[in-house]
């Protein structure tokens, strides 16, 4: 059922946004919208305020949703995506830049991924949001604050802290998919509790186990398990808490054990795989956050943390099994593949700030970061001899940023770090390459308080993602790649025209130098058979996007709140000639590139819109209903192979009488069919002796129904 056209004009959207911030003078004060505060920059700042464009997903959020990972809440984020081909999407794109997989080449994201503290950025699989605060979407270069894992921008996790309220909560949760498309049984048990433990220190436990066997059915085994979900979420959080110091320390393990098993041939949920492959992630980490207050206005922050991470990425490379053609013509045609992926990734940072200011004139904060980061890789691959590596990260920066404040009405914001990179890279077939680059970024931004609550702000930011390497595989893959630059450019406009109304508009255009981007060069033998795929990273020369993100919310009465969010994006290759894009020509003795300027980059949805409603049926129930819709966008830059344009409806009721709360919820409520991960054409199937088909994708969830029980003491 489509709610929407199947692709609606950039241009309508924009109108529509922009009108939307016109009216509000006759609506009526009831209690008023929530105010949200930013939590991961360098001071916390409301949303409104806040001088960048940033998406909040509140805990309400989460709950309405019933999210127990990062992609199930994501649709409350414009201009943001991901990308699966695992078990869950555990990779992002913001403003369309972002990795989007990963295999045997090491990485340096362009969207960084920060869970209370901790660096997560290489593993997006750890995005479990088991008793999450707030998730905050930072869009645009974050080179000030985060430096060159933000590329793109950044992505903060942030739980609840501990407190000196004693509590304990305990939740259960079961779903069901069921129909033509396999069956999804999932189940969801948690407990939080906080307990003070003396007169200013304080804890909190959380703990959380999800299993669901999966939207899949392996009809070669008879299971439907192969696609599972069984994941282990374990959070202790300590607060010591003074007058002039406070201390979060905060010990995470993930246990996550799930299937792989998302690929057929006929782009069904039943899989003909006998090597089903796993997603799993065993990880322990530590961080501590600490604030002295060392005088007035003069704070120290020291901010240090720890992870240690051992995963698992597998699968059936052939997706079919060796019985496919018997008794058929093309028997002796099978071929059987499996790949293997063992990571070990350990992260240590440290991040020591001052912050201070004088009064309402100024304030300040400058810092020293460090980091080290060391990936062992392991691949076991059917057709090659096993391979290892062993790549290493050092990070070391100085960074400081200065807020000035021109006048009553005039705010100016300067930022600046400067990052020093290294790297090491060794491996089994004796290549070893270093790297060692000085890089920099910065923002500043100017800001006009325009009335009591409206204010308009223009910013400039320069962001910064490191050069890398290519793993040696032939003298067509260039061995390593340049460090690329963006410069993004803002106008935003906030106003809370009352209590019962609120918005931010942001308009935005980013131009990106040496883009780094994902391809693969795909060699199949001429007589068909396995096709091998050469994944590597190469520079366009130039690149750009532009477009909008905008937030509207209205208390329409005392009962209703209706909530509007869009995203508006155009992206293009400004100079750049692919040699592994799909219509790159082969005349035997050379290739003539293809050129790909003025085509979209991948993973770039043209809008992306959430419209949102929350309804009080009485004072012990409200149903809350949300339509999510997502333009058509290229999955690769490689091939032409896209995801159609969709939308998903989701819906909870909820009823809470004193310490009990049930509800009734379900994502996709009309079993939308759409993809999070693709793949162009390419032989595959031996049935048709290995003509090239497809394209080939990885099916998002399906009709998700539930029933959540809460019970807090």
């Amino acid at each position: 059922m489509n709610y929407l056209p199947e692709r609606l004009s950039a241009r309508l959207l924009c109108f529509t946004a922009a009108t939307c911030f016109g009216f509000c003078e006759s609506i009526l004060a009831q209690d008023g919208i929530d105010e949200i505060l930013i939590l991961g920059d360098f001071s916390p700042v409301t949303l409104l305020d806040a001088d960048k464009s940033v998406s909040v997903i509140t805990a309400d959020g989460i709950e309405n949703r019933q999210a127990s990972f990062l992609t199930e809440a994501l649709g409350a984020a414009p201009n943001l995506n991901y990308s699966s081909g695992a078990s869950r999407g555990r990779y992002f794109q913001i403003r369309g830049i972002g990795e989007r997989s990963q295999f045997i080449d090491p990485i340096n994201p362009g969207v960084g991924l920060m869970i209370d503290g901790i660096d997560y950025s290489t593993l997006g699989a750890a995005a479990s949001l088991l008793d999450v605060a707030q998730v905050e979407v930072y869009r645009g270069p974050q080179g000030t604050l985060f430096g060159a894992n933000a590329l793109a921008g950044l992505i903060n996790l942030q739980s609840n802290a501990a407190t000196n309220e004693r509590s304990l909560e305990l939740g259960i949760s079961a779903g069901d998919l069921s129909g033509n498309r396999g069956s999804l049984d999932s189940t969801r048990t948690s407990l939080v509790a906080n307990q003070p433990l003396a007169d200013q220190l304080y804890a909190r436990f959380a703990f959380q186990q999800n299993k669901g066997d999966g939207p899949m059915e392996n009809i070669y085994f008879d299971r439907d398990d192969t696609q599972k979900i069984d994941e282990t979420t374990a959070r202790l959080k300590l607060r010591w808490d003074t007058d002039q110091h406070t201390s979060d320390l905060t010990l995470l393990k993930l246990d996550f054990d799930n299937g792989y098993d998302a690929f057929t041939l006929n782009n069904s949920r039943q899989s003909l795989a006998d090597q089903p492959g796993r997603d799993s992630l065993d990880s322990q980490a530590i961080s501590l956050d600490s604030r002295f207050e060392l005088q007035q206005q003069l704070e120290l922050r020291l901010l240090l943390s720890a992870s240690d991470a051992q995963s698992e990425y597998s699968y059936d490379e052939d997706w079919t099994n060796p019985d496919i053609c018997a008794g058929q013509a093309c028997a002796g045609w099978e071929y059987s593949s499996f790949d293997q992926y063992l990571r070990d990734t350990r992260n240590q940072t440290a991040d020591v700030r001052l912050q201070g200011g004088s009064g309402d004139s100024h304030s300040w904060v400058t810092g020293i970061y460090l980091k080290q980061l060391e990936v062992d890789l392991e691949r076991n691959y059917s057709f090659a001899a096993p391979f290892d590596s062993k790549h290493q990260q050092d990070n070391r920066a100085l960074y400081g940023e200065l807020q000035l404040n021109l006048s009553s009405d005039w705010k100016l914001t300067l930022g600046a770090r400067v990052e020093q990179f290294e790297s090491d890279y060794r491996d089994s077939l004796a290549q070893r390459t270093n790297t060692d680059e000085n890089l920099w970024g910065g923002n500043i931004s100017l800001a006009k308080q325009l009335e009591e609550n409206a204010s308009l702000y223009a910013r400039i930011a320069r962001g910064y993602k490191s050069g890398g390497i290519n793993v040696a595989r032939g003298s067509s893959i260039p061995l390593q790649y340049k460090t690329e630059n963006l410069l993004n450019y803002e106008l935003g406009y906030s106003n809370q025209w009352n209590s019962q109304l609120q918005g931010k508009l942001v308009l935005f255009y980013q131009d990106r130098r040496n883009a780094q981007v994902k391809q693969s060069l795909v060699t199949c033998p001429p007589a068909g058979g396995s096709c091998s795929f050469d994944d590597f990273v190469d520079n366009a020369a130039e690149a750009h996007g532009y477009g909008l993100e905008a937030d509207l919310v209205w208390d329409a009465n005392e009962r209703l709140q209706l909530a509007a969010r869009l995203g508006v994006l155009e992206t293009a290759f400004d100079d750049y000639l692919s040699f592994s894009h799909v219509n790159a020509v082969d005349n035997g003795t050379s290739v003539t590139p293809y050129d790909m300027s003025g085509e979209p980059l991948a993973q770039s949805p043209s809008y992306q819109l959430t419209l949102e409603a929350q309804w009080s049926l009485n004072q012990r129930s409200s149903l809350w209903v949300s339509l999510e819709a997502k333009d058509n966008f290229r999955f690769s830059n490689r091939h032409l192979a896209q995801a159609d344009a969709y939308q998903t409806l989701n819906a909870r009721w909820s009823w809470q009488q004193d310490s009990w709360a049930l509800s009734l919820w379900g994502r996709n409520l009309t079993d939308e069919t759409y993809a999070t991960r693709g793949f162009g054409s390419f032989p595959n199937d031996p049935r048709d002796f290995y003509t090239s088909l497809g394209p080939y994708v990885q099916l998002g969830e399906p009709r998700h129904l539930g029933v959540s029980f809460n019970y807090s003491f």
